[in-house]
């Protein structure tokens, strides 16, 4: 049963990171620009993002066994075409088809692991292998890349999706025996579409700020356009007899706790994480699969973090594991200021190490509270919600994080020389400071850009830390009114 339920975790989250190696290789063959390279990475996390909580209703309306099932015969497919695509145009579909079914798998296994577990250790234990697979996933992502790569064409990091997909449906065809379905509920279409135009824009207008900030014809009436479509989906929620998203289930203070310390961790791990590989690769020269294997002490991390997590969970507090998790992940990105350029890669390596080991601790408890504070005809529509609020604090991380990194970055080195500021090098800069990295002419040496890119992560990471520390004040704050009840 667990195997059935943390594949597919393992499965959506590796797509995330197989690409970040693989792109070379798609642009040499089908041709891509740069802003095409953008869309290949950024289509499938925004439509993940956009359609977790309609594909919530969904499971919740024919069941977490049924669309669990069609969602990975669907991944596998749209895999499938995926690896075969002609053009960039149709990668760009392809990739934004896996995140609209992708959307499908998470609330779906979620949903499972509330429906077949009972609570206590048991759907703890469920919950941290799910957890492990999801973050195990995007880390193991780049190495099973570089394996890939290695030995066949681009097409391969897509193929392997299609028998582990099967194997799932098989697995949950057989063990999965008893059907649970949620009260019958119709999904409202204008609902959805408002959902995925306000998601979708709201992503594109903070991008668009933080890649160019004086192009605002662009993302002010981008913003607009968010923000009308949001405060409609609200409103039309409020009217609706039967609405895509329960707004009462924000309601509940336990479900909001859980959902904002995970959101605000995911924020600051997959935000610092985003440097990780290019430190690595860019700054110590490592080669990708040195570089995967660096990251390998993470995954370990990860799991002992969520076993940690799974056995002392009846003898601990939620608010005793968060505020263990958020020492970890504090204590990991402060290693970080002390990384050199002639620095040892094992600093990075233990850093990277104990940033999981928080972020699975606090992940395991922060989905379970979210899933025990609703009936279980709802855990769909909750899980939704839960994953919204991580995928959506991965975005901004890396976004908002990313651009404190660039911001630093470009003003040390306009510091020691001088930056040109053609469309051309603007278009550079914003497809990512790797870029930036390999082309010394663009700031000075390649000893300034490693310096002044160091400067710039460091400098994210103390941003990250600040947001790790609101969560701490959060939680002692939580535990402190609980006490004077």
């Amino acid at each position: 049963m667990i195997a059935a339920i943390t594949l597919p975790s393992i499965v959506v989250s590796m797509d995330f990171s197989v690409l970040n190696l693989a792109l070379p290789k798609i642009s040499t063959s089908l041709g891509l620009d740069g802003v095409q390279q953008l869309w290949v990475v950024d289509t499938y996390g925004l439509f993940i993002a956009a359609l977790l909580v309609p594909a919530g209703s969904l499971v919740d309306s024919i069941g977490a066994r049924r669309t669990l099932v069609w969602g990975c015969f669907a991944f596998a497919l749209v895999s499938a075409a995926s690896a075969f695509s002609p053009s960039g145009e149709l990668l760009i579909a392809s990739r934004g088809l896996l995140g609209c079914v992708g959307a499908t798998l998470m609330p779906a296994t979620l949903a499972l692991v509330r429906q077949s577990f009972p609570a206590g250790r048991e759907r703890t234990r469920a919950l941290a292998a799910w957890s492990a697979g999801f973050a195990g996933g995007g880390i193991a992502g780049p190495l099973l890349a570089g394996v890939l790569l290695a030995n066949m064409w681009w097409g391969a990091v897509f193929l392997v999706n299609v028998p582990v997909m099967l194997v799932v449906v098989l697995m949950v065809m057989t063990s999965f025996r008893v059907v649970v379905r949620g009260t019958a509920r119709p999904v409202d279409a204008a609902s959805v579409l408002l959902l995925i135009v306000g998601g979708i824009a709201i992503l594109f207008s903070i991008k668009q700020v933080f890649a160019d900030p004086g192009s605002w014809p662009v993302y002010v009436p981008t913003s607009m356009v968010a923000l009308s479509s949001l405060w409609i989906l609200v409103r039309r929620q409020r009217r609706l007899a039967v609405p895509l998203v329960d707004l009462r289930l924000l309601r509940h203070p336990l479900l909001r706790f859980g959902v904002g310390v995970n959101s605000a961790t995911v924020f600051a791990v997959l935000g610092v994480g985003f440097f990780i590989p290019q430190i690595f690769e860019l700054v110590m020269g490592y080669g990708p699969l040195q570089s995967a294997g660096l990251m390998i002490p993470a995954a370990f991390a990860l799991i002992i973090g969520t076993s940690l997590a799974s056995r002392v969970r009846e003898r601990w507090t939620l608010e005793a594991h968060i505020l263990v998790g958020a020492v970890g992940v504090v204590a990991g990105v402060l290693l970080l200021l002390l990384v050199r350029v002639d620095g040892t890669a094992w600093l990075i390596s233990s850093a990277y190490s104990l940033q999981s080991f928080g972020f699975g601790v606090i992940s395991v408890v922060t989905v379970d509270a979210v899933l025990g504070s609703v009936p279980s005809d709802a855990a769909g529509v909750a899980s939704g919600v839960s994953e919204t609020g991580g995928e959506l604090g991965g975005a901004l991380g890396t976004s908002v994080l990313g651009s404190v990194a660039l911001a630093v970055y470009r003003w040390i080195g306009t510091g020691s020389s001088t930056l040109r500021s053609t469309a051309s090098e603007r278009a550079h800069a914003r497809a990512g400071l790797a870029e930036a990295l390999l082309d010394p002419g663009l700031l000075g040496s390649r000893a300034e850009l490693q310096n002044a890119y160091l400067t710039g992560v460091q400098a994210a990471a103390l941003a990250a830390v600040a947001v790790m520390l609101i969560v701490v004040i959060a939680v002692i704050r939580r535990r402190w009114r609980l006490r004077r009840v």
